[in-house]
């Protein structure tokens, strides 16, 4: 395994490319940036101790560059910059820790990525990995294939597309869009608007605030959690599925107090529900 340990004066920008293995970003309360390369397959030894790191930029935009054979150069546009590149081909480890606050972009053919402690931005874009995080602060932006989404929180905007992986995320607070063809999608709490698209996926909004929640699915089943103290105006429509709620609805919202929520929710033989959260 390899080892380097370089110092920092706050957050960096984490970049990682990884073609298979294994992504695992730990954000701490650290001055220091460490990054930990283990081979997991024979033949991989040589593209780890052949890699170029170093620190460059300066003290105000510091990089921090992990550079293994054929990598291809990807950076972010502003602040401290951790990069790390991973050519095609040995399957690695890669293991860093940064300080609380970091960003992170990562790109791979194959790596589980996980990301504990909290992120200031997440973007992400994987074929067949699995992609976790704790808590992001900013936005998120994941792409992948068929690997499954789990997020615990996010502060900013959230985007996350998918082919045939399940997306979970505890809580959005901003707006959020999300997408799959085969998936599951389920927002535990949503503060803000939301927009789900599936093809054959069931999506669960288990407590919807304010906002529109726009839902719409092929085959999927469809269920709004509408959170306490908030109103409710619905327009909702499965052409063989069945449409149930557990609160009267009318054409109007109603008079109460209290925030919006409306639902649009749109089927052809899956079923809606609208439930009390």
């Amino acid at each position: 395994m390899r080892r380097e340990t370089f110092t920092v004066s706050g957050p960096v920008a984490l970049v990682v490319r990884a073609p298979a293995g294994a992504v695992e970003i730990e954000a701490a309360e650290v001055s220091e940036a460490i990054v930990e390369l283990e081979a997991l397959r024979d033949g991989a030894e040589s593209a780890v101790e052949g890699a170029t790191v170093e620190l460059r930029g300066g003290s105000e935009h510091p990089e921090l560059l992990v550079d293994i054979q054929h990598g291809l150069r990807f950076g972010g546009r502003r602040g401290p910059k951790v990069s790390i590149f991973l050519g095609r081909g040995p399957s690695i480890r890669v293991g860093v820790r940064v300080p609380v606050g970091s960003s992170v972009e990562v790109v791979t053919d194959a790596a589980d990525v996980a990301g504990t402690g909290m992120f200031r931005r997440a973007d992400v874009k994987s074929a067949a990995g699995n992609v976790r995080f704790d808590d992001i602060d900013g936005d998120v932006s994941i792409k992948c294939v068929s690997g499954d989404v789990t997020i615990g929180s996010v502060g900013g905007e959230t985007n996350v597309k998918s082919v045939s992986g399940d997306a979970t995320i505890g809580r959005v607070v901003g707006p959020a869009a999300l997408h799959s063809v085969s998936g599951d999608i389920e927002v535990r709490e949503g503060d803000a608007s939301i927009s789900v698209n599936t093809i054959s996926g069931d999506v669960r909004i288990g407590s919807a605030a304010q906002g529109e929640v726009a839902l719409h699915s092929v085959s999927g089943d469809l269920t709004l959690g509408l959170r306490s103290g908030s109103k409710l105006w619905v327009d909702a429509r499965s052409t063989s599925g069945k449409t149930t709620s557990e609160f009267a609805l009318g054409d109007e919202p109603s008079s109460n107090g209290g925030p919006l929520v409306e639902l649009r929710a749109k089927s052809v033989s899956g079923d809606i529900r609208v439930v009390r959260a």
